[in-house]
Order: structure tokens, then C-alpha cells, then sequence
């Protein structure tokens, strides 16, 4: 949170000496009734972002402390997200438990440092230390067929401002089921979501346009820290983004076996991939001899981002326990969300896809597409295709 940029790929960290004071300013709404409470709280929210300016010292961060007519107080935090990520949210929430709600506590040891990791991270490239993954990676890429749109499109005219969205949710009952299909297969919920995503994008492409898509390319997040060394408390934007084709193209959709063997598939191709996918970024961006071959090839035009479970732990028994406040922080409505962003900046794909689990049990996820390549029927189609997948 000491993080200031220089330039659009030049950051420093400040020490603590340079930072000035934390600013909270309190909105006080407890005057309006709760609806026009609520309203001006997320209006507030929405322009909080205009404070933020990442070039100068503690301009990545501001808040705001919200007095609400009868429900709990709020601290708002926008944070730039170069400086965090899904797991950073997550350590801090912990960190503002521990100091609030424990007194006399003292936050866990330090892991390695924001500083540390990526000076780690540009030495792997520059002594090209992951070149023996490059025919891995580029295998992923090979060969990959574009997804059909609906128009054609120069790359500048991806961008956030030509941006739609649309989403879906599971039931309280269909997420449990599907949390419990990993230990089915001993594998991990995201050998689930990529297998439901692999067969949604086949049954849209052909469906939709008639394409025989074969095996689908997409981008997967990670969280960056599968590593050897210790980042389970450091604070950063630390995700990997690295692509992995699903290999569902031969696979016979008729039977009812076919998406049991997906799984496994998927499972067993994400498990080959070395520290689940990191060296990818590394040859990709720092690794100056790699980077020529895969500016080559094309690029995924789809990721997929599953953040995670939110407020689990926190959730009573009791659902209309509305007396009895859990004295705890938790996410707002279902945790993170963004505020404003530059119109123009360019989307790095066509289509994004984010998921997670919400405090009340049920997984839901958005689906980010560009309003020139695809109507609005055709990604409200994918969205009711993987929607259905997932059951």
C-alpha cells in the first residue's frame, strides 16, 4: 500500500517516513432513510477512485467511514489494483480484525516482500531460468482457432468503454454440489469451472454459429504464490494470467461419460503445467529471447478468474439474525467490486469471466464481452450455456 508509480511499467515503494497521513473522512447518511442511505453510500463509492492518483506517496489508497441509518457502520477502501489483488483483500481483512477486535494483538510475521518477489521474478527472465518450459507454453497456443463473433474487429476497438455485461447464478443447492464434484475427481474447483467452461463455449459455437470450435484456448488467473517461497502475507498484485487449450475437441457429447473424461482431462493438464502457470508471465514479459516467439502467436481471447469464497467463515446458523451483529469485517453485498476506470484503456481479451462464491452460498459470475464483436444474444447465449454447465 506504500506503492507509487513512475511510469506505466516503472513503480517504487515508498518508505513509511514519506507517506502522509491517512485521510477518513466520515459520510454521514444516518439522516436519510435506508433506501436513499443506500443509494448515496454506492454514488460516494462510485466517485471515490477520483481521489486516487498512484503517483504520488499513499495516492493508491483512500476510505471513507459510513454512518448508515440502522445497519452497521461501513469503512469503504479503494485501492488501486496495482497495488492489490483477490488474496491481499483477504489478508488485510484479517489484519483490520486483528487490530481492531483483539486488543493487544500483534499482526503475523512478514512474508517476503512485494520488492523481493518480482526482482526475483525479472531475474528468472533475464537468466532465462524457465526456458525449458517454452515448447510447453507454446504448444498451448498453437494451433488455437479464434472464437466466432458476431463482427469483426481491429484490437483498439476492444476497449472498457465498449465493454456489456451480463451474469448468472447457482442456487444455494447447486453450489454445494458443485463444490463437492473436486473430491469426486480429486482435483480442484477450477478442474470444474474450466470443464464447464470448455463445454459451454463448444455447445455455443456450435450452436450459435455453427463452428466446430475443437479445443478451446483460454486465459486462466491464478493467484501468483504457488511458489517455494513464503507469500502467504504479502500485499500486491500477484496474479498469473497463462493459457491452457482444453482438449475437448474429440470428445463425444452424446455419452454420458464425456464430461467426467473432460475433467479428468482438464486436470491432468493443469497439473503438468509447472508452479501453476507462473513461468509463462516470466518468459512471456521478462525473458527477452521467449518474448519474440510468443508476440508470434495468437493470444486467448477468453479468461476466466475464479476469486474465491467470501465470508464463509463469518455466516451464522441463523440467517435472520439481524439483532445479534457478528462482530467481525466482512465484505459488503457480496465483496469486491470496481469503481470507474478509463473508457479507452484496451481489454486484453473478448470476453472475461469472474466468479465467485457469495456470502450466501451461491456461486455467480459476470460475463464481460465487447458490444462490436458480440450482441448481446449471443453473450447472454454463453452465459446461459456455462450456467448450465455448471449443473
Amino acid at each position: 500500500l506504500r506503492l507509487r508509480t513512475l511510469s506505466h511499467t516503472r513503480m517504487v515503494i515508498d518508505p513509511t517516513s514519506a507517506l502522509p497521513a491517512l485521510s477518513l473522512p466520515t459520510l454521514d447518511l444516518t439522516h436519510l432513510d435506508p433506501e436513499a442511505a443506500q443509494q448515496s453510500m454506492v454514488d460516494s463509492f462510485q466517485n471515490l477512485s477520483q481521489d486516487l492518483d498512484p503517483q504520488q506517496p499513499g495516492g493508491i489508497m483512500t476510505a471513507r467511514w459510513v454512518l448508515r441509518p440502522q445497519a452497521p457502520t461501513l469503512l469503504l477502501l479503494v485501492i488501486h489494483h496495482f497495488a492489490i489483488d483477490g488474496v491481499s483483500w483477504r489478508i488485510l481483512m484479517e489484519d483490520l480484525a486483528t487490530c481492531t477486535l483483539t486488543p493487544g494483538a500483534v499482526l503475523p510475521a512478514r512474508t517476503m516482500s512485494l520488492r523481493a518477489w518480482t526482482e526475483s521474478l525479472a531475474q528468472q527472465g533475464t537468466e532465462g531460468t524457465r526456458r525449458g518450459e517454452q515448447a510447453l507454453w507454446l504448444s498451448q497456443l498453437q494451433g488455437a482457432q479464434a472464437l466466432p463473433c458476431d463482427h469483426t474487429i481491429l484490437p483498439e476497438e476492444n476497449t472498457l468503454g465498449s465493454s456489456a455485461h451480463v451474469g448468472g447464478q447457482l442456487s444455494q443447492a447447486d453450489t454445494q454440489r458443485l463444490l463437492r464434484a473436486p473430491a469426486v475427481y480429486h482435483g480442484a474447483i477450477n478442474d470444474v469451472l474450466l470443464t464447464a467452461l470448455g463445454m459451454a463455449l463448444t455447445q455455443w459455437s456450435r450452436e450459435r454459429y455453427q463452428h466446430t470450435l475443437g479445443d478451446p484456448l483460454v486465459a486462466l488467473e491464478g493467484h501468483g504464490r504457488e511458489t517455494d517461497e513464503d507469500l502467504t502475507r504479502t500485499l500486491g498484485w500477484l496474479t498469473s494470467l497463462f493459457p491452457l487449450r482444453l482438449r475437448l475437441g474429440q470428445l463425444d457429447w452424446s455419452t454420458p461419460e464425456a464430461p467426467g473424461y473432460a475433467l479428468r482431462q482438464i486436470k491432468e493438464d493443469l497439473r503438468a503445467l509447472p508452479d501453476k502457470g507462473i513461468g509463462y508471465g516470466v518468459l512471456r514479459h521478462f525473458d527477452p529471447h521467449s518474448k519474440q516467439l510468443f508476440d508470434e502467436y495468437p493470444q486467448p481471447q477468453i479468461v476466466l478468474n475464479y476469486l474465491g469464497q467470501f465470508n464463509e467463515e463469518n455466516k451464522k446458523d441463523n440467517p435472520n439474525n439481524s439483532d445479534q451483529q457478528i462482530e467481525s469485517w466482512m465484505f459488503d453485498q457480496g465483496g469486491l467490486t470496481a469503481c470507474q476506470d478509463d473508457d479507452k484503456r484496451q481489454r486484453m481479451q473478448l470476453l472475461d469471466i469472474n466468479a465467485m462464491i457469495d456470502p450466501e452460498g451461491c456461486l455467480r459470475f459476470g460475463l464481460a464481452y465487447c458490444k462490436h464483436a458480440h450482441d448481446e444474444q449471443s453473450a447472454l447465449a454463453l452465459a446461459n450455456a456455462f450456467t448450465q454447465s455448471l449443473i
